[in-house]
């Protein structure tokens, strides 16, 4: 017998989608809080569809649980349902949005994550953020150099937590920076 945890998904499912690795957690998260925030302000996933411009089969997948949306999409998800992508990722009972729900969200997050990436990346010196974040120098080399890859949900949630920051706050470009009392306002 299988436990029902969303939608059409199993507890066996999830674990197996998960494959034991547990930093995909908060990144999977996404889809089920997803669902949830959609829930609580009456949508399904075509109007979460028509309100980013992402095609309908991709905002059910992500809402269901089957697919991971890139970083910029989560962003644009998140921004529209007026929750951040640290609500969307947790693992605590999502709770009453975090914000205000935009009516035309960001269309791009790559960019403003690159200018995270550097900013952290001279605030620690390569070396030390290299280290912090478990990724080869080369790797941070060319997200800091055009044409930047757009980074996944998954690698997103992964680096932010390990330099402890707010993954909403990294993917609009403005991380707290080594020093700083406090983590900047999103």
């Amino acid at each position: 017998m299988h436990d029902t945890i969303a939608g059409d998904h199993t507890a066996t499912a999830i674990r197996s989608k998960l494959s034991g690795e547990v930093r995909t957690l908060s990144a999977f998260y996404f889809g089920l809080r997803m669902h949830e925030a959609l829930d609580r302000i009456g949508w399904r996933p075509i109007e979460l569809s028509r309100a980013t411009l992402i095609p309908p089969k991709t905002c059910s997948h992500v809402a269901n649980g089957r697919d991971q949306p890139s970083l910029a999409r989560a962003l644009q998800m998140a921004e529209v349902v007026g929750y951040t992508l640290d609500s969307l990722c947790g693992e605590v009972p999502l709770g009453e949005p975090d914000g205000e729900r935009l009516e035309f969200p960001a269309h791009s997050a790559g960019s403003e994550w690159h200018t995270a990436i550097e900013l952290l990346s001279a605030a620690h010196g390569l070396s030390e953020f290299a280290r912090r974040i478990g990724r080869p120098k080369p790797t941070i080399w060319r997200w800091k150099v055009p044409p930047w890859p757009e980074p996944s949900l998954h690698t997103a949630v992964e680096v932010s937590a390990a330099l402890e920051q707010r993954l909403h706050a990294m993917a609009l470009g403005r991380p707290a920076l080594p020093g700083s009392e406090r983590q900047s306002e999103v």
